[in-house]
């Protein structure tokens, strides 16, 4: 791959040979402008250093990944949008790229396949999330021309509800918002998508294929897709404190909203919990000026996720950076007075607090579908299409609150990452129109804080082994994680090159075995050059 200065140097493209062939193409991912020098490519994809998204090498298209925010604005829009791609020739040793005269753009859009005939039937969505709008926008890419009804609980059109967690410090309630949205509400009107906001869907009605809205009325649908995702948890000590006015939990942009109003310099605020978003939170407060106590039940951040090595690490980071935390923390209860927490007290301390924010897990909304399989996590069963066992064939399912057959081995999980449920939504989009689409997507996500960032690659429930190559100390380092012999997730920090490509290495065989590792035989490079292999 290498970087080519175009138009008297004021932009860039990117020329790449892949098994003889040459491609050109934008050099930048549109979501924050990461350049795909520093990723990866595999024999068909072009993959984002930061965020693993991929998009097509010789259509641009986007074949997964989270959003985009504009390089020069905060306009944002979906991980629907293309790469530009450009036709090259060879002649006579000489490579063209024929190009326009004018700028070369971030992104470009899919273009929507039409059908002259009118479809009469009626797709319901239930949900406003990330699963919800890319099916309805999949949907209309794939030339569907009925209706599409989306019903969801919360008011506003679909956001991109993580960057909230990392935005504590800024007074513009109004401008994130606004750049949040996954696509302006025209958008939705030009689409002919119906959106009804702040509409809670109570019951899917599956035998006379209707739902049943809050007000008591309801809706016939041929097909329907629920992906009501999941609502923040809280403690049991809470139970009937609900009016109480400086105790949060952060799901929602209204729950962003209220929490803004709270946080000033100086504000003693105490975060509940030591997972990714924990931390992040931890970090855009104390860039607000706030003073932060984390709390956790374990020995260190994120100890079940990432290790007891990685997350010992991480405690130091967050020491460092002027965060107290408190380990092995028994919560006993709060100290009440006027409706506001002032004491947060535990086995054996008691912290003043102006804020707390809870982050302790979330619960999956899955109330809506009676003739589902539901596990006792409260996920319901999807086959590969994403039909709901135990349900008619007309009834789907996608996101947080669903367990799917895993493409690398066939076991089913239940996986609550972002661009996961977004990908879930335009595999479903096209099961519902009969085209036998699968998910064939190593979960992966990302976080930054204190600027550190890590990617996470795989599933790593129930490892055996855990292997950390490089030095945690600098924050430079991988981390591989086994069940048996066998590779099943991967960790990078401070290593983009490798964090691009540990989803692939992990779909394509590509990691070492635990013994290589352990042996020093193999490692995160012989790992790239296993798949390099592959596009020669």
């Amino acid at each position: 791959m290498h970087e080519v200065r175009v138009h008297g140097g004021r932009d860039l493209v990117l020329v790449t040979k892949i098994k003889g062939q040459f491609h050109c193409t934008g050099a930048k991912c549109p979501h924050f402008g990461a350049s795909f020098s520093d990723g990866g490519c595999t024999e068909d994809y072009l993959i984002c250093p930061w965020h693993n998204a991929k998009f097509g090498i010789s259509t641009g298209e986007s074949v997964n990944g989270t959003f985009f925010v504009s390089r020069m604005s905060f306009n944002t829009g979906p991980c629907f949008d293309a790469i530009p791609t450009y036709k090259v020739e060879v002649d006579e040793g000489c490579l063209y790229a024929y190009l326009p005269p004018t700028p070369i753009p971030d992104s470009v859009a899919m273009p929507r396949k039409l059908s002259s005939d009118k479809d009469q039937r009626v797709f319901v969505i239930c949900g406003g999330g990330a699963a919800a709008h890319a099916a309805a926008e999949t949907l209309r890419l794939e030339g569907f021309n009925g209706r599409i009804l989306i019903y969801g609980d919360e008011k506003h059109f679909p956001y991109y509800r993580p960057h909230f967690t990392k935005r504590l410090e800024t007074t513009d309630y109004d401008m994130v918002a606004a750049s949040q949205a996954l696509r302006p509400v025209e958008w939705y009107r030009q689409h002919q998508v119906e959106f009804y906001g702040g509409r809670r869907v109570s019951q899917v009605n599956h035998a006379s294929n209707t739902i049943t809205l809050d007000d008591g009325s309801t809706v016939k649908y041929d097909k329907v897709l629920v992906a009501t995702g999941t609502t923040a948890s809280k403690l049991p000590l809470t139970k009937g404190m609900d009016d109480l006015t400086n105790h949060f939990t952060l799901r929602t942009a209204d729950d962003f909203k209220r929490l803004m109003g709270q946080i000033k310099p100086g504000s003693n605020v105490v975060l509940v919990g030591a997972n990714f978003i924990g931390c992040e939170m931890a970090s855009s407060l104390k860039a607000a000026g706030a003073k932060v106590t984390v709390l956790t039940d374990l020995p260190g951040p994120m100890h079940q996720i990432v290790g007891p090595r990685v997350s010992s690490a991480l405690l130091k980071l967050l020491q460092k950076e002027g965060v107290n935390v408190l380990t092995n923390q028994t919560l006993k209860g709060y100290t009440v007075k006027k409706n506001r927490v002032t004491q947060v007290v535990t086995s054996n301390k008691t912290i003043d607090a102006d804020v707390v924010i809870e982050g302790v897990g979330a619960r999956v909304n899955v109330d809506v579908l009676k003739c589902a399989e539901v596990n006792a996590d409260g996920t319901v069963n999807v086959d590969e299409s994403f039909r709901c066992k135990g349900c008619p064939e007309n009834v789907f399912a996608a996101g947080d609150i669903v367990r799917y057959p895993y493409h690398v081995d066939g076991s089913p999980i239940s996986v609550k990452h972002w661009n996961v449920a977004l990908q879930h939504g335009k595999v479903v989009a096209k099961n519902m129109l009969g085209l036998d689409a699968k998910m064939n997507m190593v979960p992966f996500f990302w976080s930054n804080f204190f600027r550190k960032g890590f990617r996470f690659a795989g599933v790593a429930n129930g490892v055996d082994d855990i292997v950390v190559e490089g030095d945690v100390d600098k924050y430079k380092f991988v981390v591989y994680y086994f069940k048996g012999s066998k590779a099943v997730a991967m960790m990078a920090m401070g290593m983009d090159h490798v964090g691009a490509h540990m989803a692939e290495a992990i779909d394509k065989g590509c990691v070492p075995s635990l013994s290589a590792l352990t042996l020093g035989a193999e490692n995160s490079e012989t790992m790239l050059q296993c798949l390099k292999k592959r596009i020669m």
